[in-house]
């Protein structure tokens, strides 16, 4: 029974010319190391083929012998020298509507196969596969973990899907690693017992994919379940519900035989194929993060929304030291020139649900271009080669905060807007009882004021009363002084002159003040106490006057008196008096 159409054989002959020039080199390798095992090869190759089991293989004892073990170990560095050389070709496959995808391979994941568990064939030999038997040998089954830490130094983290393949897992490379690491990487690969290949990832639309070993076949209503099988026997493929009849079915290809998208394109060329796609697993990093501004540019203290997204995966712890030192403040900016506000607060975010979201508004008042910090953003993920804590950050976001500047010189005047309407005063219980209070402290302090006013008015009378100048000693002593003067202007004579003396210093004493036991003796002695206490404008008149006294008195003689004494005693007087009343508080105790 033929297995392809034959359009198909016809176009892809080609597909089976390695596989069989593969096997005539492992015959010639096998003359050379195992004569009586290369004649047993040929023997069955020239009866019918037939299916080969697991009981067909070589038991334990004669896989242990060196040569046995070294021609398996050179079929699967074959297979993964193979399966390299096939992606690195050009790659493509059909995609919807049989539209050709050519993908981009992309060395920034590293897809690598491990050999099976027990209980999995990794090979299904026939007549027309080149499959290495994996499952025969007795080395003990690969531990994921076990390869982890093998290559931790190499890896930052690793996503697996065991539905889509159990044995197929993509190593995220670290950053910047240099090609001399990156050789000897592919080198230990190479020759890890543990690998059977690795192959680079597919970069389709900016998005990263993990090819695997699955093919999503979609047949056509008239392929009968025989032509199906065939067809799969044909490519190396197994169905994973062979006794399904489904449209749509999903198959797994043997390793080493060919390249997932070789067998894909084989099938999707067949006429009993309406689609046939390879199995792509996204590569998604386990830790995401975005952050955004509504508007990258606005007028000084405009609100800005922003919004902080952090999607993590299952098996990531996000540290909550990123969110309690969150810093979104420009470099260069004031505190008091900067304001945020968050929509929630930063003690309420729950780090340990994705995704975490935080929204807010921030306020600039300061012009000029900035840049919003890196957000960086501290987690540990479980699934990387070496548990540790990791740093992942966000793009600097530029923002711009300008002012507008008026077109015209009218413009620059400064805008006054219109007062805010007076609110209604309320006239509840406790405002009222507040302006009684207010009126009563108004009240009593006015009475208080009108109390002191009136005592002062009050006492001012009375000190006015008390001064009255009928009442005024001074004024009684003046009007002595003064009808002395008249009288001597009269009668010139010695009794006169002696009365005008006890008079001019009677009154001299009262003005000044002077104590009555210190007014006696001569008029010039009289002069030189109350001097000091004189108006300096009045002195010299005062002392000529009372020398003129008693030098009168003292030569005894009536003509001896000057004409001139009246006129002098009088202004003497009224200097006095001037001064007096320039000077009224000199007098005010009297």
């Amino acid at each position: 029974m033929k297995f392809y159409s034959p359009d198909t054989v016809k176009q892809h002959l080609a597909y089976f010319m390695p596989a069989s020039l593969l096997i005539q080199v492992l015959i010639i390798l096998l003359l050379f190391v195992a004569p009586a095992l290369a004649t047993e090869i040929l023997l069955d190759q020239a009866a019918t083929p037939q299916r080969v089991s697991a009981e067909a293989l070589p038991a334990p004892d004669a896989v242990s012998s060196a040569p046995h073990l070294s021609s398996l170990e050179t079929e699967r560095i074959a297979c993964f020298d193979r399966l390299w050389s096939s992606y690195q070709e050009d790659v493509w496959f059909y995609g919807e509507n049989e539209q050709r995808i050519v993908p981009e391979s992309s060395l920034e994941w590293l897809v690598v196969r491990l050999l099976g568990t027990p209980g999995q064939v990794d090979a299904l030999p026939t007549a027309v596969t080149d499959s290495f038997p994996t499952g025969t040998l007795e080395s003990p089954s690969p531990s994921l973990e076990s390869f982890n830490a093998g290559y931790g130094e190499y890896f930052s983290h690793f996503l697996r899907d065991p539905e889509l393949g159990a044995a197929m897992t993509a190593y995220r490379l670290r950053r910047d690693m240099p090609r001399e690491v990156f050789q000897t990487l592919m080198a230990r690969l190479q020759q890890d017992p543990q690998v059977m290949y690795a192959h680079p990832a597919w970069k389709i639309s900016d998005q990263l994919y993990a090819p695997l070993e699955g093919i999503e076949v979609t047949w056509k209503t008239s392929a009968s379940n025989q032509q199906r099988n065939a067809l799969l026997q044909a490519v190396g493929a197994v169905a994973a519900d062979t006794g399904s009849v489904a449209n749509r079915q999903r198959v797994t290809i043997v390793p080493c035989q060919q390249s997932v998208w070789q067998a894909a394109n084989l099938l999707a060329e067949d006429i009993h194929v309406a689609q046939a796609r390879p199995l792509l697993m996204p590569l998604v990093p386990p830790v995401s993060v975005e952050f955004s501004l509504g508007m990258n540019g606005a007028m000084p203290g405009t609100p800005l929304p922003f919004t902080f997204k952090i999607r993590f995966t299952d098996k990531v712890k996000i540290d909550s030291s990123t969110i309690a030192n969150l810093n979104l403040k420009p470099r260069g900016i004031f505190h008091n020139l900067f304001d945020i506000r968050y929509d929630v607060p930063l003690s309420a975010v729950d780090v340990n649900r994705s995704p975490i979201c935080i929204t807010g508004q921030m306020k600039i008042y300061a012009t000029g271009d900035y840049n919003l910090p890196e957000i960086p953003v501290y987690f540990s993920d479980k699934g990387a080669p070496k548990t540790k804590i990791q740093v992942i950050k966000t793009a600097a976001v530029p923002v711009r905060i300008a002012s507008i500047i008026p077109e015209t010189q009218q413009n620059f005047d400064l805008l006054v807007g219109q007062p805010d309407p007076i609110p209604m005063m309320n006239t509840s219980a406790a405002t009222r009882a507040k302006h009684r209070n207010v009126l009563l402290m108004l009240a009593g302090v006015f009475l208080i004021g009108l109390a002191g006013a009136t005592l002062a008015l009050l006492k001012r009378s009375r000190r006015q009363q008390a001064v009255q100048p009928e009442n005024h000693a001074l004024v009684h002593k003046q009007a002595a002084a003064s009808e002395a003067i008249l009288v001597v202007q009269q009668h010139p004579g010695l009794r006169e002159i002696a009365t005008l003396g006890i008079s001019l210093k009677n009154y001299l004493a009262e003005l000044v003040g002077l104590d009555e036991n210190r007014r006696g003796g001569s008029h010039t002695a009289f002069f030189r106490r109350i001097e000091e206490m004189l108006p300096s404008a009045s002195r010299a008149s005062a002392a000529e006057v009372l020398s003129i006294i008693d030098h009168v008195l003292a030569r005894g003689d009536q003509t001896a008196v000057p004409a001139t004494l009246p006129g002098q005693a009088a202004r003497l007087i009224d200097e006095l008096r001037a001064s007096d009343e320039t000077a009224p508080d000199l007098f005010e105790k009297h």
